[in-house]
C-alpha cells in the first residue's frame, strides 16, 4: 500500500499561464473514510501524509501514505467539504452546516450517518488544536 510514482517525471501541461503536473501513482484504499473530500498532501520528512475530510462524519482525517493507517484530526461537526494546509500548520475548512444523508439512497445495507449540523462558512482549525470540538 502507499503511494508509488511509475514514472520518474510526472508530465507537465500548460493552459494559459498555468501549469498543472500529473503523476500516475497507486490508488490508495482507506478502509473507514465515509464521503472524503478536499485531500490536502503534508510534507512530515517521510513519505508523506493526506489529510482528507469526511463530508457525512464532520471530521479530518490524517491518512499515512506508506500504510494507509489513518487517525483523527479534529472533529468539527457539519459537513466538512474541504481543508487548506494553513501558514501555522493549522487548516482552514469549509463548512456545508451538515446533510441529512438518510435522504439520499446510496447507503444500501448501512445505516446512513446521524445528520449533525454547523454553521456553514469557513472554520480555523489552529496547529495547536487537539483532537476535539471548536
Amino acid at each position: 500500500m502507499g503511494v508509488d510514482l511509475h514514472d520518474e517525471q510526472p508530465m507537465q501541461h500548460e493552459i494559459g499561464s498555468r501549469t498543472y503536473i500529473v503523476a500516475d501513482v497507486e490508488p490508495l484504499d482507506v478502509d473507514g473514510v465515509r464521503f472524503g473530500e478536499g485531500p490536502v498532501w503534508c510534507d512530515d520528512g517521510t513519505a508523506g501524509s493526506l489529510v482528507v475530510t469526511s463530508v457525512c462524519d464532520g471530521v479530518l482525517w490524517r491518512i499515512d501514505v506508506a500504510s494507509g493507517a489513518k487517525s483523527l484530526v479534529a472533529d468539527v461537526d457539519g459537513g466538512a467539504n474541504g481543508a487548506a494546509l494553513c501558514a501555522d500548520g493549522g487548516f482552514l475548512v469549509t463548512q456545508n452546516g451538515g446533510v441529512d444523508f438518510s435522504k439520499f439512497p446510496i447507503w444500501g445495507e448501512e445505516e446512513p450517518p446521524t445528520p449533525r449540523h454547523a454553521t456553514p462558512g469557513l472554520q480555523a482549525l489552529p496547529a495547536s488544536r487537539s483532537v476535539g470540538r471548536p
